[in-house]
This record gives C-alpha cells, sequence and structure tokens, in this order.
C-alpha cells in the first residue's frame, strides 16, 4: 500500500502502536503487591475516561473516589492481613490505629518503585508491540519506546499534582460497604463505650474462672450423670466476628474442661481479610473444633478452619470427633460472598437441597450422635433422626424436645457481631454446654448468658429425656 510508504504515516502509526503496547503491558503485568503495616495491598493502573482512585476490600466492596485530573484508575485492592496485626487486647483500637495514618505512611514508601516499574514495563511494552507488528528499524522501536515512557510519565505527573486525598471524604461505596456511613456512626458509639465494655467484661470473665472452679467441685453440677464417661460439649455460633465472643468462648474453653467445641456458622460477618485473621485465634483453642459454615461466612473462612489444627469442617459426611458421630451441611450461601438470597423461591430451594442432603448421608451413612445446620428451617423435621440436633441463625437461644431429639440452639455467642459491644439492650452473648456420652441421648444442656451493659452473667441447667410424669404409674 502506497499510504503506507509515507515516512509521517509511518511515524504516526508506529507511535500510536507504541502507546497501545505500552497501554497493554501496564495494564496486564504492571500490578503489583506490598507488605505494608502488615497489610498486603496490591496497586494497579488502567486507563479510564476520569480521574479515579478505588480502594477494593473484598468481599465487602468497593470506595471509589474521583481523586486527580489524569485519565487513568489508580486502584487498590487489600489482599491480606497477617496475623500479628490484630492483637488480643483492645482489637478495634488496634485495627482504627494500624489502617489509619501508619498504613497511609507506608503506602507512601512503595509508590516511587510502583511508578518506575510502571514507566519501565511502558517503554518495553511499546517496543515488544512496535517490533511484533511493523518490523521497523532498531532506531524506531527505540524512539516508540522512549516517547510512551515519556508519555506515561506525563500522565502520571499530571495525576500526582491533581490528586487530592480529601476526595474520600464523599467516595462512592459498592457493596455492603454502601452501609459505611451508618456503620462510621455506630463506630463511634462503639468506641466510646469500648473501653467500658472492656472492663466489664474482663470483670465477668474473672467471675466466670472462679464459678466455673467452684462447680468443678460439685457433682451435681460438674457431671449431672454421676459419671465420668460423660463428655462436655460446648456449642456456640453466630459470633460475627466480635472479640468479646470469642474470649468468651476461650474462657468457657479453658475453665470448664470442655472436651469438644461446635460452631454452629456464622463465624464472621462478610468473611473479609480483617474477620477471617479475627477468626484465626480459634487457633489457640486446644481441644478438637467442628465447624458448621453459615450463610455469613465465605469459602475464605472455611478454607481457614480446614488449616486449623484439630478442627474439622462438617461438609455432608459423617465424621467421628472424640467418640461422637457427627453429620452437617454447609449453609448454601457459605459458598460465596452473598449474606442473603434476594429470591426467596431460590433460597427455599437451597435450604431444601440442604436437608435433603442430609437425609441421603443418613440412608447411606448411619445414624449420626450430633446433627448440625445453620439454618434451623428444617431442624424440626430432622427430629427423631440424630439425638441432637444443632442450629443457630436466628440469634435467639431455643431449648425443646421432640421425638426423643434435643433441638437445640445457642443463641449468638457474639451478641450479633460487632452491634453487641456498644448494645444497652440487645441480643445477649451466648453458648451452651451440652453434657452427652457417645452413642447416648443427651443427659443435660447448661445455657450460659452474659448481658454485658448490666454485667450480668447466668447459667441455667435444662435435664433432658426425662420421663414424663403423666406416664409414670
Amino acid at each position: 500500500m502506497q499510504w503506507f510508504k509515507n515516512k509521517w504515516i509511518q511515524l504516526v502509526l508506529i507511535i500510536l502502536t507504541g502507546i497501545a503496547g505500552a497501554i497493554l503491558t501496564v495494564t496486564m503485568f504492571g500490578p503489583s503487591s506490598y507488605k505494608v503495616n502488615g497489610f498486603t495491598v496490591e496497586f494497579a493502573l488502567q486507563p479510564a475516561c476520569s480521574g479515579q482512585t478505588v480502594i477494593d476490600l473484598p468481599p465487602v466492596g468497593t470506595l471509589t473516589a474521583q481523586t486527580h485530573a489524569a485519565p487513568f484508575q489508580l486502584s487498590m485492592r487489600l489482599e491480606r492481613i497477617d496475623a500479628g496485626v490484630v492483637k488480643d487486647d483492645q482489637v478495634l483500637k488496634q485495627i482504627q490505629d494500624t489502617m489509619g495514618m501508619h498504613m497511609l505512611q507506608g503506602l507512601k514508601n512503595y509508590l516511587l518503585p510502583f511508578l518506575i516499574k510502571q514507566l519501565l514495563l511502558a517503554g518495553l511494552g511499546a517496543m515488544i508491540l512496535v517490533w511484533a507488528l511493523l518490523r521497523p528499524r532498531i532506531r524506531y522501536i527505540a524512539s516508540s519506546g522512549l516517547i510512551s515512557l515519556l508519555l506515561v510519565l506525563a500522565v502520571l505527573w499530571w495525576g500526582m499534582n491533581t490528586f487530592e486525598a480529601k476526595a474520600f471524604t464523599e467516595p462512592e461505596y459498592d457493596g455492603v460497604i454502601a452501609l459505611a456511613p451508618d456503620m462510621m456512626r455506630v463506630g463511634e458509639q462503639m468506641l466510646n463505650n469500648l473501653d467500658q465494655l472492656q472492663n466489664n467484661t474482663s470483670q465477668v470473665l474473672s467471675n466466670i474462672r472462679i464459678l466455673f472452679g467452684k462447680m468443678d467441685s460439685l457433682p451435681v453440677l460438674g457431671d449431672p450423670d454421676g459419671t465420668s464417661e460423660v463428655k462436655r460439649i460446648l456449642i456456640v455460633s453466630d459470633m460475627h466476628s466480635n472479640p468479646v465472643g470469642l474470649e468468651l468462648t476461650r474462657s468457657i474453653v479453658n475453665n470448664f474442661n470442655i472436651q469438644l467445641l461446635i460452631n454452629a456458622g456464622d463465624l464472621t460477618d462478610y468473611g473479609s481479610p480483617l474477620e477471617v485473621n479475627l477468626a484465626e485465634q480459634l487457633k489457640q483453642i486446644r481441644i478438637p473444633q467442628v465447624f458448621e459454615p453459615g450463610n455469613h461466612d465465605t469459602p475464605e473462612v472455611t478454607d481457614l478452619m480446614r488449616t486449623l489444627p484439630n478442627t474439622h469442617v462438617l461438609d455432608g459426611n459423617v465424621i467421628e470427633v472424640e467418640g461422637f458421630r457427627l453429620l452437617g451441611v454447609p449453609d448454601p450461601l457459605s459458598s460465596s460472598t452473598r449474606v442473603i438470597n434476594s429470591d426467596r423461591n431460590d433460597s427455599n430451594a437451597e435450604l431444601e437441597k440442604q436437608y435433603n442432603d442430609v437425609l441421603n448421608s443418613l440412608d447411606t451413612q448411619g445414624k449420626p450422635d450430633i446433627i448440625v445446620i445453620h439454618n434451623p428451617r428444617y431442624a424440626e423435621k430432622l427430629a427423631g433422626l440424630a439425638p441432637v440436633v444443632i442450629s443457630g441463625h436466628l440469634h435467639r437461644t431455643s431449648i425443646r424436645e421432640s421425638h426423643q431429639t434435643a433441638l437445640l440452639n445457642p443463641g449468638s455467642t457474639g451478641a450479633s457481631g460487632l452491634r453487641g459491644v456498644y448494645s444497652e439492650a440487645g441480643v445477649p452473648y451466648s453458648a451452651m454446654i451440652l453434657y452427652m456420652q457417645p452413642g447416648q441421648n443427651p443427659i443435660a444442656v447448661d445455657l450460659i448468658s452474659y448481658h454485658p451493659s448490666d454485667g450480668k452473667f447466668s447459667i441455667e441447667r435444662s435435664l433432658l429425656n426425662e420421663p414424663d410424669p403423666q406416664t409414670q404409674p
């Protein structure tokens, strides 16, 4: 073609091809991950119609703000939070401090090497694409790389000089994090009351240790059946990432000689990296644990639980732990980042399938001692198929018996999540201790309740499988 022989047309074509190569290379190979004060953050650049910065906090959602004038998007994605970032005590304060100015200062240290990498990639990508498509002389290939590098440098310089971090005072929210404005108001109230809550909680947990020490000296309370073969099973549910609930669980395990911990789901709220880090504290519990994923849990949470020592995740198969045969099927929503199903028909169909999966497992693997199912929708129908059926989800405690089956719901061990930290008359922290021998019917269950607003702590015992007085001769 005659037009291609024109020197100026060739030059324009080489420049445009070089720019295309620079954009493709920066977009595909430019993303880089850096550790910033215990946070692993991925940076990425890509062309955009308007200058914006996107902060991605999977799976909670994203924050977007128009921060600069240059036509590119800067993306920052939180990939991981190291275990050492959040300590056991003063959790919320440390989260606030670590994710505040310290993190922003740390990001500045990595900005220059990140930008240098983008410039080098732009130049290299331009030269490779020009050579691959046009095969011009060497000096034209080198010139395309230099021009593309300088062009990217100019765009980045433009963006840096017009960058306004204040734009994030009014960001656009997408996903669950769209609730952020309300959550911030809640957070202020929560932080104002946190010191008082921690003082009350420390006192109550100290009283728990004293109480448990006395209970072990009383045969009727310490062992309701009067035999050492009876095992104590701690039942928790709906922790929702509340650190006080985690501490309460550890305290009960350590001070009441618990042999097995059963978690009926909703360990986290949204399965975000921060929540997964908090859930990792469960590895400090040294007894066998059984976990049944709930609708607020995610594949990341389930994968974490599988890595914890002496921990078993219920997946539809009967397992044996501490002599007990246990069966559970994960909540249908635990395989995604959704916490609710907006379609009622789909939700009912998923829960019915979960119920049928339990029945199929019973047919092929035999009768278990305990069935765990997070959503209690079909718990009643499972009565008679196992001595104990455990559920959660409702954040309400319940102890019922039907067809010689104890139907137990421990309520919310995390007081409905971090909302429980500032709640004055809301859901209490609650858990249950089940007394049972493997292969036998349950004997008794203790309901433990803690109301942080007034510091009240109570244990209420219910005896199970007692003969009906009306049937006695």
